[in-house]
């Protein structure tokens, strides 16, 4: 693709006026070009679809605008050093990739990890499958073979296929929590696999939060449609209203993380409207992209479980009633302890900190 088509389509994409058409073909363009010829787009194209889901407070507009600035000096670069042109050409994506990925950083604080990368991620391959699991504190993104994108919260494993060419289905199997723009094809369905639910992508960008150690399992939609089936029973729902979720409460696979039965939590599946919590109206279910930690009528049970992935610490409650206590808030960029005190300053408790282990009495 020429440099005016790459600007035309991420001003239509940021716009959400595009064709699906063109959509496609800049998928295979990132798909088949030579990886530094890809760069800023790829990363303009990931910050726009990060705008779109809420994560990124910088408008999308003013990243394709950076974009622009970078092809347009490069094209006047090359003009006046016409015997460097190649190199040039060569190297400005990899400058505008630079510049994008430290804004990104800066603004929202999400470091991506591609496959294989070194750390604390560990990945693995069994028959025909790829499995990444993702570190607390940590994130990572997935690109699967079709084009789809997936972004994995810390704490979180997904196995996946190799290649789905061919396949019936394209399915994932997810512990954990996810964000999916996926890439619909009615001929060939995309399933994700939880413990409690089978969520069927009808053309569709949502997130899964879908831990083993809590109860509670939820998928929220963001775009397009969701098929959602609890495992069993077969009872399943249709969402068909962007910014809605469903959710599962199964009271048997608690698994050391109990939550209080209420008006929050039903064995049933039951949709909801999604309710912003913050000034920026990010989403609770949303809001870890943006590296918040966001919690709305939580018992500090549930709570604590979220904040054993954010800070990779481990909770251990004394006194059963406060596991019951409830809280709405949202921490930033707290560390562990600031977040402790801010919890005392609503309903107080004891805590003692030793090592990597938290002990809460009242």
């Amino acid at each position: 693709m020429k440099n005016s088509e790459i600007r035309e389509f991420l001003q239509r994409f940021a716009a959400g006026t595009c064709s699906d058409e063109e959509h496609e073909r800049f998928i295979q363009w990132l798909d088949h070009a030579e990886e530094a010829e890809v760069a800023a787009a790829a990363q303009a194209y990931e910050a726009i679809l990060e705008q779109r889901a809420g994560a990124a407070p910088t408008p999308a507009p003013e990243l394709v605008r950076l974009v622009e600035q970078g092809l347009d000096a490069a094209d006047q670069a090359a003009t006046a050093l016409p015997h460097r042109h190649t190199v040039i050409r060569r190297m400005q994506p990899l400058l505008m990739a630079a510049l994008i990925t430290g804004l990104l950083l800066l603004a929202t604080g999400i470091y991506y990890y591609v496959f294989r990368a070194p750390g604390n991620n560990t990945d693995g391959q069994l028959a025909g499958f790829l499995e990444k699991n993702v570190a607390r504190q940590d994130t990572a993104v997935i690109r699967l073979d079709d084009g789809s994108r997936i972004i994995l919260n810390g704490g979180s494993t997904l196995r996946y296929q190799v290649s789905y060419t061919g396949k019936k289905e394209r399915e994932v199997y997810l512990r954990g929590e996810a964000y999916f723009d996926i890439r619909h094809n009615e001929q060939q369905p995309f399933i994700i696999h939880t413990r409690d639910l089978d969520i069927i992508d009808l053309g569709t960008i949502f997130n899964v939060k879908a831990y083993p150690e809590e109860a509670l399992t939820e998928a929220t939609l963001l775009e397009g449609a969701l098929k959602v089936v609890v495992k069993n029973s077969g009872e399943g729902k249709i969402m068909r209203k962007p910014n809605e979720k469903v959710t599962y409460y199964n009271p048997d696979s608690l698994l050391g993380v109990p939550a209080t039965p209420g008006p929050a939590h039903t064995a049933a599946l039951e949709i909801k409207p999604l309710v912003p919590v913050t000034e920026e109206h990010i989403v609770a279910e949303t809001a870890w992209m943006s590296r918040l930690l966001v919690f709305q009528d939580q018992s500090f049970a549930e709570l604590a479980a979220s904040m054993e992935r954010r800070y990779n610490v481990h909770f251990i409650f004394g006194d059963p009633a406060v596991k019951a206590y409830r809280y709405t808030g949202v921490f930033r960029d707290e560390s562990v302890e600031q977040a402790l005190h801010e919890l005392q300053l609503s309903r107080p408790f004891r805590y003692t900190l030793s090592a990597d282990t938290i002990y809460i009495t009242q």
